[in-house]
């Protein structure tokens, strides 16, 4: 954990944007989607599980639609891969719609109107 902990004390500002994004930000991002053949996107999001073993009593909550044990990274990147906003943690049972929809990441953007 204090090995986790440095590294992201390290590279979290270079590597991860502050929520909420400020214009400059914004503006970036899409015009770097509108370059790539984007046009109007500001990020790419998609989740992603990872395996676990809970414990018997959590179980069900962590069993995902593959079949298996999981928690889930739930991402968003820019133009250049750099990573925006990341949520990890949910249960593998929920789903990526799910998990957006109770994260900070829509709040900031339904609220601030990004």
């Amino acid at each position: 954990m204090e090995f986790c902990e440095e590294v992201w004390q390290a590279m979290s500002t270079q590597y991860i944007k502050k929520l909420p994004p400020t214009q400059d930000v914004v503006t970036e991002c899409v015009n770097g989607f509108h370059r790539l053949g984007f046009p109007q996107c500001l990020g790419a999001i998609d989740g992603c599980h990872i395996e676990i073993k809970p414990n018997s009593t959590d179980a069900t909550d962590y069993h995902n639609y593959k079949g298996w044990y999981s928690i889930v990274l739930l991402a968003l990147v820019d133009y250049r891969s750099r990573f925006l906003y990341i949520n990890i943690g949910a249960p593998g049972r929920c789903n990526d719609s799910q998990i957006y929809n109770s994260s900070l990441l829509k709040n900031v953007i339904t609220e601030d109107e990004v």
